[in-house]
């Protein structure tokens, strides 16, 4: 056993719990797409610019460079993107009006944690069945992952949870969102755990249908149509592409700047004690003691249209199950993703 192969994130074991075959792409062949599909490129850009925006950097230049980038893809890439620099630049720009005038603090952003899973001797069981059948253990299994934010509001600290989405979702959903719950966990036992102790969770969504510019009439001048899909800040820039009169427009204007905005929302979720934390923890242990024993050579597929139809890996899978030729596939579409190094000397936890 490698020294990364006890090295588990939240990701990781999703992935093992939705299909034992996409886990075994992504994690023990180490395989990513050469072009990432449109949601997980663009959630991956938005990230990386809120990121500059949330240190007081200029996301603008890190878009222009990814723009560079952009221009340099096969037409075929761009194509399966779309016009996406646009499209983020659109939806940063909304982003940095709609809070440019809070209260939060971001002490701390983008930090990586990486803490054990288990009380110091608790595998000792495992490590000595293992040893007996010639193989090793580790001693124990660490939990890693990257907290996008904290923020501090009136001197209440909340973990920050970047969210795109198409659609904002409901509290149900939200309920059983709880990755960020798993992360409180990190941060008690972390060097963050001295300085924070946060509320609960900040759910910062951004919906990435960016708002829809108003359609030109054929008979002159601008739809107003009252259930259309956009804000203040689009359909005033429109009326400005189009050098028209704001004052005749001014009954939509109105109504949309005091229409509940639709596209950024934060929502905070408040964690009384440690009981849902605990809970979820113990099922996360389960499954990454699963991945560690049974991880490297388990490749049952899931196979469902919902769980296939977005999968990165559903390419390698079909060539497998139609006897394709998979090495062919693996050329043409994917690349090895270069592994991080880790080893005991960036572990400073120890519970």
């Amino acid at each position: 056993m490698s020294e990364t192969d006890k090295y588990i994130s939240y990701s990781r074991v999703q992935a093992w719990r939705s299909c034992h075959a996409r886990h075994y792409w992504k994690y023990i062949e180490n395989l990513e797409r050469l072009v990432a599909a449109l949601p997980l490129e663009r959630g991956k850009v938005l990230h990386e610019l809120l990121e500059k925006h949330l240190k007081g950097e200029s996301w603008e230049q890190h878009l222009d460079v990814y723009k560079k980038d952009f221009d340099n893809l096969f037409e075929e890439q761009k194509a399966e993107l779309g016009n996406l620099p646009f499209d983020v630049e659109k939806l940063m720009r909304g982003y940095v009006k709609i809070h440019s005038k809070g209260i939060h603090k971001y002490p701390v952003v983008e930090y990586e944690f990486d803490v054990p899973l288990f009380e110091k001797g608790y595998l000792k069981d495992y490590q000595e069945a293992y040893r007996n059948s010639g193989y090793s253990f580790p001693d124990n299994i660490h939990f890693i992952g990257k907290i996008d934010a904290i923020t501090t509001v009136n001197n209440v600290s909340w973990i920050v949870e970047h969210k795109t989405t198409n659609r904002i979702p409901s509290e149900d959903v939200r309920f059983f969102d709880l990755q960020t719950v798993l992360y409180m966990y990190a941060i008690q036992n972390s060097e963050l755990g001295a300085d924070y102790k946060p509320n609960g969770i900040m759910w910062d969504y951004i919906r990435t249908k960016a708002p829809v510019e108003p359609e030109m009439l054929s008979r002159g001048g601008l739809s107003k149509r009252k259930n259309i899909d956009t804000d203040y800040d689009t359909y005033l820039r429109t009326i400005d592409k189009y050098h028209l009169d704001p004052a005749e427009y001014a009954d939509m204007l109105n109504m949309l700047r005091e229409k509940p905005n639709t596209f950024y929302k934060r929502v905070y979720m408040p964690l009384a004690g440690n009981t849902l934390t605990n809970n979820l923890l113990e099922d996360f242990r389960l499954s990454a003691l699963d991945i560690i024993i049974n991880g490297s050579n388990d490749k049952v597929k899931n196979l469902s249209m919902l769980n296939c139809n977005n999968c990165d890996y559903k390419l390698l899978c079909q060539a497998e199950l139609t006897g394709g030729d998979i090495e062919f596939v693996k050329s043409q579409s994917y690349r090895v993703k270069e592994k991080k190094v880790r080893t005991e000397n960036n572990i400073n936890n120890e519970l």
